[in-house]
């Protein structure tokens, strides 16, 4: 997953830190400059960002703390963070200059994440809560939700856009004469 350029890494968690969620993190330079504690900290679990919010936060000398975050209460859902970098964004003056939209992805160059099928947006459209890019593969029209949790990826130099799909969702468009038995 590539990260926009206002990120910035401030720590690593490196162990858990009681039995109610807590958590040590190693801390980078830049946490104590960068953070409010308002804004949300992020990790990337499985290729998607995961918004954290600070419950509690406690220096343990200049570069470790110990950490809770809301919804995380327990040494299962704590251990699933450990040895996750935390980052956050930093705010981007020109950022409704910058802002990309969906409809701005239209003629992108698509890639399923499993590589196995490649093709075009050729369209994006709205139907309610269900938005979707409309993609050229081999000549087929595929409809693809449009939606952040399925996007890897965007080269806005490059204007390839990488997604990573359920199982069998093109497959559904290419070869619908199969059925499951």
């Amino acid at each position: 997953m590539t990260l926009p350029p206002n990120t910035i890494y401030i720590g690593r968690i490196v162990r858990l830190f009681g039995k109610k969620g807590e958590l040590l993190v190693r801390l980078y330079e830049h946490f104590c400059k960068e953070t409010d504690g308002e804004e949300p900290l992020f990790v990337t679990i499985d290729g998607l960002e995961v918004p954290l919010f600070l419950s509690s936060f406690i220096l343990k000398g200049n570069e470790k703390a110990v950490v809770s975050f809301d919804d995380i209460d327990n040494e299962y859902r704590a251990g699933e963070l450990v040895g996750k970098e935390l980052y956050i964004y930093t705010p981007n003056e020109n950022n409704e200059e910058d802002e990309l939209y969906f409809e701005d992805l239209i003629g992108y160059h698509f890639i399923d994440s499993s590589k196995k099928y490649s093709g075009t947006i050729i369209s994006y459209e709205e139907h309610g809560d269900n938005p979707l890019f409309i993609v050229n593969i081999n000549d087929i029209e595929v409809m693809i939700p449009a939606v952040e949790e399925l996007i890897n990826s965007i080269d806005t130099e490059k204007q390839i856009i990488e997604m990573h799909l359920p199982e069998g969702l093109i497959e559904l468009y290419l070869f619908p004469d199969i059925s499951p038995e």
